[in-house]
């Protein structure tokens, strides 16, 4: 007979956690990583040497180790130097079981990073035969078992990840980091956008992929077009982005496909089982996503029609919703010229609410499609000015900078109120100009910044760019050492739309001011800015003033910068040879940009080339 202790002991058995891995096992893969980190190797073969050495340890325990947070990390890290014949082999240890591999919290991660490497590695030219195949066969495996239970994976919080990253390797496009990721933190967001300043915005095309891809994708993309699939990503936060992606996808590839899909997804939107009309998607935190990308894919015809029948008549609302403006600012920016006009009407009679609630981004996108259409731009201006209580009487309409960039209406920014009861106390000397001249410019606002240097983008800017001019000089420092305002200064003096003499009535503001600009922190890059975009006569009269204080400029943190840029000991002792540097140094600047508008009419002339053709 059997000791109980001894089956009471086999049953209470502790079993080791999901992902444990033996102390000697953890030491020494960190050591692994360490010696990584610090490149302790004398030359690449001999590091090319020691990842495979290591990589060879894993063989057979690819699913295990991959389980662990911290060695998933680590072999993420040494898969992306690894050689194809190690990717490959790896590959096959995780799909010894694919299900696991798709699903699993951390092995996930290592799956979905040696799927992208081990497609990219189909391009190289160095590829053997063997390899391809071996590759080809484990997506085939792959997608077989997203297939099997697609509904499972398109919700599962791992699997859905592996399931975008298929779509996205199957059709060789390049999906928008916001979109293949939906957890990414801020911090992340910084890194990838330093690491990828050069990536498209929208899904682009890039890589051709093998014919037996194509098959997979249209496969995959009639699995999740299905009605009951659709109906349960577009509530979800995780399937959502799934469909975002199968739309972009279909976009950059098949435009039959993609033009079925977004039908398939309206439909699914106006037939859902919890009496949803689309309107209330565009006002959902997820499904709202998944309308953008509608809009951003569908035919002009289709993005007409989906306006007349859904949101016509409804703009503003939507507009005024802290979700849905997206929606709305995706339309604008999205609309053929003949929806545009439509759009616009329709926001404009009431763009005053839209402010109310500080939806900048939907007066900077109606500025933005008017540059772009060359069109309703001086409506725009003139309702904006109506809005922050400007346009009438004449006068106040050269205030509508300051007020724009504070988001302040004439009332608040000036206090009115207050002003009247000064005025009935005995001072009526005190006229709307010199308020306008005696209000200090604060609280500058990034979006009001943002709407400002849209404005000075249109045809006719002599309206803004008056009120800027007509600021007082202790106003325009203030503007031009903030961090928002100084990016307005900055256009001024670049931009086309604006003339000479307004860039040289703006120079003639900062007389006097330009030491304070130069020990300024964003003061002194405006200073960088007024100097490379002023004539001979206006550099000397700057350095003449900077010279004045030239020694406390130069024990300044940002003063010495001006000093050395301006070349104010050269201007000192030495004057003939500074004019000549800064008459070579202009000619420079004039060839160069020159240069650079020869080339973007180029561009342009091969655009509408291609447009005739």
């Amino acid at each position: 007979m059997a000791d109980p202790a001894i089956k009471f002991r086999k049953e209470h058995v502790v079993k080791p956690k999901l992902g444990y891995l033996e102390e000697n096992t953890m030491g020494y893969y960190k050591s692994v990583y360490q010696q990584l980190q610090c490149d302790v190797f004398n030359s690449e073969e001999e590091k090319a040497t020691f990842i495979g050495n290591v990589l060879n340890e894993t063989i057979g325990q690819e699913l295990t180790l991959s389980q662990n947070q911290l060695v998933s990390r680590i072999l993420e890290c040494l898969l992306r130097l690894a050689s194809q014949e190690h990717l490959s082999r790896f590959i096959d240890g995780l799909m010894k079981n694919p299900q696991l591999a798709c699903s699993g919290r951390f092995i996930s991660h290592v799956t979905q990073t040696t799927l992208t490497l081990a497609m990219t590695s189909l391009t190289s030219e160095s590829l053997t035969q063997e390899i391809e195949q071996n590759v080809i066969k484990n997506v085939n495996l792959v997608c077989d078992v997203l297939l099997e239970d697609i509904v499972k994976y398109v919700l599962d919080p791992y699997a859905s990840h592996i399931l975008r990253i298929m779509l996205e390797m199957l059709s060789g496009v390049s999906v928008p980091v916001k979109v293949s990721r939906s957890d990414i933190t801020f911090q992340q967001q910084q890194q990838q956008q330093q690491q990828q300043q050069n990536r498209v915005k929208d899904a682009k095309l890039k890589k051709q992929v093998p014919d037996v891809f194509v098959e997979l994708l249209h496969r995959l993309s009639a699995q999740l077009s299905r009605e009951d699939i659709l109906e349960s990503c577009l509530s979800s936060d995780v399937a959502a982005p799934v469909v975002e992606t199968l739309l972009l996808v279909s976009h950059a590839t098949d435009s039959v496909l993609c033009q079925k899909t977004c039908r398939q997804v309206l439909k699914s939107m106006q037939e859902n089982k919890d009496g949803k009309v689309l309107l209330d998607h565009c006002c959902d935190k997820f499904t709202s996503h998944v309308i953008q990308c509608l809009l951003m894919v569908e035919s002009e015809d289709a993005k007409v029609a989906f306006y007349e029948q859904h949101l016509k008549s409804k703009l503003v609302d939507l507009a005024v919703h802290p979700i849905a403006n997206f929606v709305v600012q995706t339309l604008i920016k999205h609309s053929s010229f003949d929806l545009f006009v439509l759009v616009f009407e329709e926001l404009f009679v009431d763009i005053e609410a839209v402010l109310a609630v500080y939806h900048i981004g939907i007066i900077s996108s109606l500025a933005e499609t008017c540059i772009k259409f060359k069109t309703k731009q001086k409506k725009l201006l003139q309702g904006l000015m109506k809005a922050f209580h400007c346009y009438e009487p004449a006068d106040r309409q050269t205030y509508i900078a300051p007020l724009l960039l504070t988001l302040s209406t004439y009332d608040v920014y000036f206090n009115t109120e207050e002003n009247k009861i000064i005025s009935t106390s005995g001072n009526d000397d005190i006229a709307a100009t010199d308020t306008f001249q005696i209000t200090k410019l604060e609280n500058m606002n990034l979006h009001g910044s943002v709407l400002l240097q849209k404005l000075l983008a249109f045809e006719n800017t002599s309206s803004v760019v008056s009120s800027i001019i007509n600021l007082s000089p202790d106003n325009l420092v203030l503007m031009a050492c903030n961090q928002f305002g100084s990016h307005v200064i900055d256009l001024c003096m670049t931009s086309m739309t604006v003339g000479k003499k307004s860039r040289d009535a703006i120079l003639m503001q900062f007389k006097g001011q330009y030491p304070k600009l130069a020990m300024d922190k964003y003061g002194s890059r405006t200073l960088d800015n007024l100097w490379n975009n002023s004539c001979l006569r206006q550099k000397t009269s700057i350095a003449e003033e900077l010279a004045t204080k030239e020694a406390q400029l130069n024990n300044h943190r940002f003063g010495k910068f001006a000093v050395r840029n301006c070349a104010l000991h050269h201007f000192k002792h030495c004057r003939k040879d500074w004019e000549r540097m800064q008459s070579r140094d202009t000619k420079k600047r004039k060839l160069f940009s020159d240069l650079i508008g020869d080339q973007t009419q180029g561009e342009k002339g091969n655009i509408l080339e291609k447009k005739m053709k």
